[in-house]
């Protein structure tokens, strides 16, 4: 099932941009919500977050004013949503269901392939950009983001890391962390950085060898400990 956080967000089409009064035109059919939260990327990503106005994005929703309001508190809240909307949550129970059930040689490269597929996604490439640009400004929205997305994952990791019966890691905590972040660096050096053309490498051979070092390094750990994962 597809919870509403990863629902994609909807193309504006044709839809007139000029609605400024308090009239919404829309009808009740159309999913409003997604076209605040499309309207609102596009203007972050123009504009920034202090250049971003409620008003304004109305206007590129196509939506009245008070329709913004009625799903979002104010601007900090829409763009939580649009956190929320863009990056991978990987701790959602159907996620969960699918991958955290794999054993660990199977699970590593699987979550490792989902987790750099986000480097295709322009969306979200973008949006990091804005974050980190805005984030000394507004350290509100990284603290948000830390929050509501690294937080809640790396526990989630961390958990697998602890549990698997094949990993043996003495510090699942830090074992988590430099597996994901391990992940994230490739993500922020080659695509959000722009530094491709400079320390280009495909996600596989780095995921490849990053899951090859997990599982050395844990069976070197298990040897250390007098046993074997199983």
């Amino acid at each position: 099932m597809t919870s509403s956080r990863n629902k994609p967000l909807m193309k504006l089409s044709a839809l007139s941009p000029d609605n400024a009064g308090g009239i919404d035109p829309l009808g009740p059919g159309v999913d409003k919500r997604q076209l605040i939260l499309k309207g609102a990327l596009e203007v972050f990503l123009e504009g920034g977050y202090a250049g971003t106005s409620m008003d304004t994005v109305a206007k590129r929703a196509g939506v009245a004013k008070q329709t913004i309001y009625s799903h979002f508190k104010d601007k900090e809240s829409l763009f939580k949503s649009l956190i929320d909307q863009i990056t991978f949550d990987f701790s959602s129970s159907s996620v969960q269901e699918e991958l955290f059930a794999l054993d660990a040689r199977a699970f590593l490269p699987r979550f490792a392939t989902m987790f750099l597929g986000r480097m295709d996604n322009w969306q979200y490439i973008a949006f990091m950009r804005l974050l980190i640009g805005e984030s000394a400004r507004f350290p509100e929205l990284a603290h948000a983001y830390v929050e509501r997305v690294a937080k809640p994952g790396l526990a989630v990791m961390t958990e697998y890391f602890r549990n698997s019966p094949e990993l043996s890691f003495p510090d699942p905590e830090a074992a988590a962390r430099v597996y994901m972040g391990s992940m994230v660096s490739l993500i922020l050096t080659q695509e959000v950085l722009h530094g491709k053309r400079f320390l280009d490498m495909s996600r596989e051979r780095y995921a490849s060898t990053l899951v090859d070092i997990m599982l050395y390094s844990s069976e070197k750990f298990a040897e250390q400990a007098g046993g074997t994962p199983s």
